[in-house]
């Protein structure tokens, strides 16, 4: 399907989204890019039932090029548990999975809904990582961990906006 086959698709269908549609894919897009220096970033923002869900979903399913989750933690990049057996902590690690694709997540509420501080570990990781050049971490239990080097990613996500009312 070219790109034009898939905006008259997404025309007849979704009369009102093709411009989110289109912004998405770019965005995945740029994993394609040569010189491409940072990981890129989109969250689609908008008054519950408005379609940003739907077009989510397309990018679903695409495991070549797309890595989907519905929750994660600054942690989840890089662990320190010590208590998995059968898995070394880089098949654990969230960091190697998301390097060269997209990923999605359905609601940015799920980890900004969360106490102050545990928002702020999680921006502040996030943030380090839109470098796209690795991380970093220490603990106690096992010491360094780190994935240093080029770690190119993208990422798409829905945020819920909510007027306020007086």
């Amino acid at each position: 399907m070219t790109i034009l086959e898939l905006k008259v698709y997404i025309e007849e269908r979704f009369p009102k989204l093709w411009s989110h549609v289109e912004i998405s894919l770019a965005t995945t897009a740029t994993l394609l890019l040569k010189n491409n220096a940072n990981p890129t970033g989109l969250i689609l923002v908008g008054p519950p039932s408005s379609g940003k869900t739907t077009i989510l979903n397309m990018f679903i399913g695409l495991d070549e090029i797309t890595y989907y989750t519905d929750y994660f933690t600054s942690k989840s990049f890089v662990s320190h548990t010590a208590r998995k057996k059968n898995q070394t902590t880089e098949q654990i690690d969230m960091l190697p999975r998301i390097h060269k694709k997209c990923l999605v997540f359905p609601d940015l509420g799920v980890i900004l809904g969360k106490r102050r501080d545990d928002v702020n570990e999680n921006l502040t990781i996030f943030t380090r990582l839109m470098d796209g050049r690795g991380l970093s971490t220490d603990s106690g239990t096992l010491g360094r961990r780190c994935y240093s080097g080029d770690f190119f990613f993208s990422v798409l996500g829905v945020a819920t906006s909510m007027s306020r009312c007086h």
